[in-house]
């Protein structure tokens, strides 16, 4: 059965009423990570930054793969990272190609999206992680490239993408979205950003699953919206738990 959810604004404000998310945690309590690198087949080399499941974790523990969004880093997810640690996720956050420490270029769509599969691989692939409970948190590009690769990992559990967009430079979203439409996604974004507003309603649109979008009453885009709506870390958790059973 779908399970579907466009929330708009004025939505939004209230179910933020009903919930009770609380503060985020510090980003100073967030657990020092594990510096990763991988070296793609064309001799790339990509880093991340691997937080090993924590105490709570379940016994084998979920996993998520964290991509930031276009001029950003893996640092971005600093407000996110507690919160996921906190309900039990391992995570590895990562530089896209040619962004932060991973060389090559930053207009390689197709090539990252290859990285990201590998990406997957080497995190499915730690001791204590269960390969079959991973989900990706992408921001804007970060979550185009989720959507893409989705297409093409049917093990993967769900997407998470913050400010999609339709079109970034011939990469595109529809018809990836079209292809998974059936699968959990879920998307936020601010109304103010006309790109990200008509992305999410478009890519909702297509969706014929379990899916949520929630769109906020400001411009406001990527991990941003983390530290603007205290609402979305909690509903982000909440999507992630009911999706990775």
């Amino acid at each position: 059965m779908r399970r579907s959810r466009l929330l708009s604004a004025a939505l939004v404000t209230l179910i933020a009423a009903a919930v009770t998310p609380g503060a985020l945690p510090a980003a100073a309590q967030s657990p020092t990570p594990e510096r990763v690198e991988i070296t793609a087949p064309d001799g790339i080399v990509l880093v991340g930054s691997y937080y090993a499941p924590p105490a709570n974790a379940d016994d084998p523990a979920r996993a998520l793969l964290l991509m930031h969004h276009s001029g950003g880093q893996k640092e971005v997810w600093i407000d996110f990272i507690p919160v996921a640690q906190e309900a039990g996720y391992a995570l590895v956050t990562v530089d896209l190609r040619g962004y932060g420490e991973s060389g090559g270029e930053t207009s390689d769509w197709q090539s990252m999206e290859a990285d990201a599969h590998l990406w997957l691989a080497w995190l499915r692939d730690q001791p204590g992680i269960d390969p079959d409970r991973v989900s990706i948190v992408g921001s804007s590009i970060g979550g185009d490239l989720g959507l893409r690769v989705m297409v093409n990992d049917e093990a993967l559990r769900t997407v998470v993408s913050l400010s999609p967009r339709l079109d970034v430079n011939g990469m595109t979203t529809a018809d990836a979205m079209e292809a998974v439409a059936a699968r959990p996604i879920f998307f936020a974004a601010g109304q103010g950003d006309a790109l990200d507003a008509e992305a999410t309603r478009t890519l909702f649109a297509l969706a014929t699953g379990d899916v949520q979008a929630r769109l906020y009453d400001h411009g406001a885009c990527c991990t941003t919206l983390f530290t603007l709506e205290r609402d979305l870390a909690p509903a982000v958790i909440a999507w992630l738990d009911r999706t990775n059973k």
